[in-house]
């Protein structure tokens, strides 16, 4: 009977020293939560830095069975082909309500080339993952060749320009067009980049541990579609900081779920509610502006801040015009025209242009961070801000290592040690 009381001990010990290591250990792990809008390019940092930290690189989503080699070349596939479908039909649609103004849009049907290329296209519209894995070489070859022959038409290139201006489109969408002929081939592999840009809508929360420079780190992606946002709720608690993840370009881009809906305007009154939230009232609060490499695309092209900032595009809040901006705003107006200098193909012009560019750039920057800066109620709270492109390792690499910095350093004042 005694040895039975004396094991019992024993075994309780042992329980309560596992649980005691695993308590310390758990106390070591730093809690991110990723969160933002649809196609913000959150889900593609949580590849990203996978790809960096861990050894077996990118798990998409943990679910290998899931979205093993074959499923994620359907999902690069069927995206690629819903994209290039949806430009198709937007030009017809805005060719077709006024066909002098979109006369640029017009896609001639009475071509033999054309008509056959996009009837292969409709064709293959919506087949299961089983078949665009399953499709015969001939066939995959027909679509990669259809696609390429659309995409070089000058109709859809135009088309394509007003994403974001007159309907919702992928932003990697011409990045996966330019490679028709690489993902239609038989024998086709995605390569790292092309995981990271493919556009996997997060579903519900995924989470990952990360050892960075023996630090372990627990991170997690939440869904950013207003469908998926009721999930976060029960992620407030316990975690260190918030990383919320705004896209620049989404100043000019439509919002999934809803086209008549500005992008960044949505992402802003998001990031009041999330950082208003009384949950997060000692979380450190951290705002990366992604997207920064089609940020500078879309200005150089002179698409400006007034696509988003100013009464006509229903923003009520500080104004992007010199005409109606307040004097005593802590903020300057001015908007990128291409070559303006009218003297690009001569070097000292090049070179005022690209300064002009760059100044527009910063001072554009600084707007929309101010935007955000000025929905957070808590004056005296301390917003971290980094400027962000995903799909760039080495830029990612270098933000989080101050992120993580940052934060130890917080948690080390918080605990008294320095």
């Amino acid at each position: 009977m005694g040895s039975c009381i004396c094991k019992g001990d024993e075994v309780n010990q042992q329980i309560e020293r596992h649980m005691d290591v695993q308590n310390k250990t758990e106390q070591m792990v730093t809690k991110l939560l990723l969160l933002g809008s649809g196609e913000s390019g959150k889900s593609t940092l949580f590849k990203q830095l996978q790809n960096i930290y861990m050894p077996s690189g990118i798990d998409l989503n943990g679910a290998e069975d899931d979205m093993g080699h074959p499923a994620i070349v359907a999902t690069i596939r069927k995206t690629l082909l819903e994209n290039m479908n949806k430009v198709i039909s937007k030009a017809a649609e805005l060719y077709h309500t006024d066909s002098e103004k979109y006369a640029h849009l017009f896609i001639d049907l009475n071509e033999a080339s054309n008509s056959a290329a996009i009837e292969i296209l409709t064709t293959y519209r919506d087949p299961s993952q089983t078949e665009f894995t399953s499709l015969a070489k001939e066939t995959l070859k027909q679509i990669g060749d259809a696609v390429g022959l659309i995409w070089d038409l000058p109709a859809v290139k135009n088309a394509h320009k007003l994403r974001g201006k007159m309907f919702n489109l992928d932003d990697s969408a011409d990045y996966f067009f330019d490679r028709a002929e690489i993902v239609w081939s038989s024998d086709y592999m995605p390569d790292d980049k092309d995981i990271l840009m493919v556009r996997i809508r997060s579903i519900g929360v995924v989470q990952k541990r990360f050892t960075i420079n023996k630090n372990m780190f627990e991170i997690y992606d939440a869904g950013g579609q207003r469908s998926e946002r009721k999930k976060w709720m029960h992620h407030f608690g316990n975690v260190q900081a918030v990383i919320f993840v705004a896209a620049l370009n989404h100043y000019c881009a439509r919002l999934f779920e809803d086209e008549t809906v500005n992008g960044m305007h949505e992402s802003i009154r998001l990031f009041a509610t999330i950082c208003n939230e009384k949950h997060f009232e000692k979380t450190e609060m951290i705002l990366f502006l992604n997207k920064n490499d089609l940020f500078r695309d879309r200005l150089s092209e002179g698409t400006t801040l007034r696509s988003c900032f100013h009464q006509t595009a229903g923003w009520d809040g500080e104004q992007w015009d010199k005409d109606t901006k307040d004097p005593t705003a802590e903020y300057e107006v001015m908007d990128y025209v291409p070559n303006a200098t009218g003297a690009s193909e001569d070097a000292a012009g090049a070179q005022e242009d690209s300064e002009l560019f760059e100044q527009s750039y910063a001072h554009s920057v600084s707007f929309i961070q101010r935007q955000y800066s000025m929905v957070k109620e808590n004056t005296a709270k301390l917003l971290y801000v980094h400027v962000t492109t995903a799909t760039n390792k080495e830029n990612v690499s270098k933000v989080f290592w101050d992120v993580q910095n940052m934060i130890i350093r917080k948690n080390l004042l918080r605990g008294g040690i320095v």
